[in-house]
């Protein structure tokens, strides 16, 4: 990998008008003034197919625990160019700190895991040709960056980050996929398969396996402390969950199963949301379970007890629709992992809060970014004075916000080529079916006089959810 000293991005350091020139970045003028957002446009004009079929012009940007650096993973030169991971100060966005590229290596992901430290996925080229319609030419490996030293650590593999530990800083869990070595191509069963748990040195690259997956068995969810709490697995025909109680070396079986044979329990399955949801922050001997008891319908979450392996009181549900996750604290980094908010779909994924100060942080963001949708924090500072927010919605194809000392700033866009203006308002209906079910749908409306042609995007099922969000094929068609 190369450390080039090469200046292609230029951020203006007022936080009450900004205007980017550079084609990577938005060509809007985004104009925040307190909560107050206008944007000025041009008359829309017909976007290129090209522009539609681009790759995200940015895939990544995190600020670092401490809050004094800021990395952005941006690809360069169109979809035959490469992604290029830059590094800047907080407190200088004329230039990057770090520049960083490899020779014949793709930076695929990239999030600080410490201060210091970057951990990331990567395609490497390691052979010339291909044998096989889905052989590629390159192979994973995950990377680790010490921004300190300026030095990279690899390890060879398919290894996505599990967990960091906090009282551990140099290092973090991974996991590692097995895949099936009979089948070739796709692996439909990927997701289902075990997968190894490896204690990753950030300095070295090195591994020490932790846990090994196998058929009973298979993954794992791990605490705060690097110890693995929960399991699920299959026996015969039947789903079987597994437990561990802080401080337990070996698994005890939860009495409850479900029979995947039968068809009503499908949807359980290939949901994937249904089932463990997380430990409590402020109780590791408390969890969470994801399901839909006593005979209702919808998906609730509720109580577990890592004791005694009980699925206790209900916390929340609603009538209309499935829990589908549970939102952590903004402020992870300063130790705070308590459960805010449960997540379901609606109009767009819609949040059932549980700590009424994240709520108001969140309504305030809503009022500072533009065509606010679906916005997450995705990361922040220790101190909470600096954030990265990330909006994405008809109007927005998504967007990265730095949000500094409560005042907003738009960084990039995923695709700086298609302006809100040109974008088509999407509704949210429901409609009744012949056996008078109600159906939800998402209606992208052209612009101009209607009636207009109808084109109906069907899609998989039980399974898959939807809600109003950017979708590319309905603004296209549009």
């Amino acid at each position: 990998m190369k450390n080039q000293k090469l200046s292609l991005l230029a951020l203006g350091s007022s936080f009450l008008s900004l205007s980017f020139a550079s084609p990577l970045f938005a060509s809007e003028t985004i104009v925040v003034t307190g909560a107050d957002t206008q944007i000025n446009t041009v008359n829309p004009t017909p976007i290129p197919i090209e522009v539609w079929a681009q790759r995200d012009a940015v895939s990544a940007v995190e600020v670092s625990p401490d809050g004094k650096h800021l990395l952005i993973l941006k690809m360069e030169g169109g979809n035959m160019g490469e992604n290029v991971l830059e590094i800047y100060s907080t407190s200088d966005f004329s230039k990057p700190a770090k520049r960083l590229k490899g020779d014949k290596m793709e930076f695929i992901t990239a999030r600080w895991v410490s201060d210091k430290h970057i951990f990331g996925s990567a395609w490497d080229v390691v052979r010339s040709k291909v044998t096989g319609p889905e052989d590629d030419v390159r192979e994973y490996l995950a990377f680790s960056y010490n921004l300190e030293k300026n030095k990279f650590a690899n390890a060879d593999g398919t290894y996505s980050l599990v967990t960091t530990l906090p009282k551990e800083p140099g290092n973090i869990i991974v996991q590692e996929r097995n895949i099936n070595a009979s089948a070739g191509g796709v692996d439909p069963f990927a997701a289902f398969r075990p997968r190894n748990y490896y204690k990753y040195n950030l300095e070295t690259g090195g591994r020490s396996l932790i846990l090994k997956g196998n058929e009973k068995y298979p993954t794992a969810e791990f605490d705060d402390e690097g110890n693995p709490r929960f399991t699920t697995g299959s026996s015969g025909d039947s789903q079987v969950f597994y437990y561990r109680a802080p401080g337990d070396g070996t698994w005890k079986e939860l009495s409850e199963k479900f029979d995947i044979s039968k068809h009503e329990n499908l949807y359980r399955i290939l949901g994937g949301f249904q089932g463990f949801a997380g430990i409590n922050g402020e109780d590791p001997s408390k969890g969470y379970f994801i399901d839909s008891r006593n005979g209702e319908d919808k998906a609730g979450v509720y109580e577990f007890d890592f004791k005694t392996g009980a699925i206790g009181n209900k916390i929340y549900s609603n009538p209309d629709a499935d829990v589908m996750g549970l939102q952590s604290h903004s402020m992870r980094w300063a130790g705070n992992n308590k459960i805010v908010a449960a997540m379901y779909p609606g109009a767009k994924m819609e949040r059932h809060w549980f700590d009424m100060e994240e709520k108001a942080l969140y309504e305030s963001l809503e009022k500072k970014i533009q065509y606010a949708h679906q916005i997450n924090i995705t990361s922040r500072s220790r101190d909470g004075n600096i954030m990265i927010v990330y909006n994405s919605g008809p109007k927005d194809p998504g967007s990265y916000w730095l949000v500094k000392d409560g005042k907003a700033m738009k960084l990039a866009s995923e695709n700086p080529g298609v302006k809100s203006a040109d974008l088509n308002n999407v509704e949210f209906i429901k409609y009744k079916a012949r056996d008078g079910r109600m159906i939800p749908a998402y209606i992208t409306v052209p612009k101009g006089k209607a009636p207009f042609p109808l084109v109906v995007l069907p899609h998989g099922g039980p399974h898959v959810n939807e809600v109003i969000g950017y979708d590319e094929w309905g603004q296209v068609l549009a």
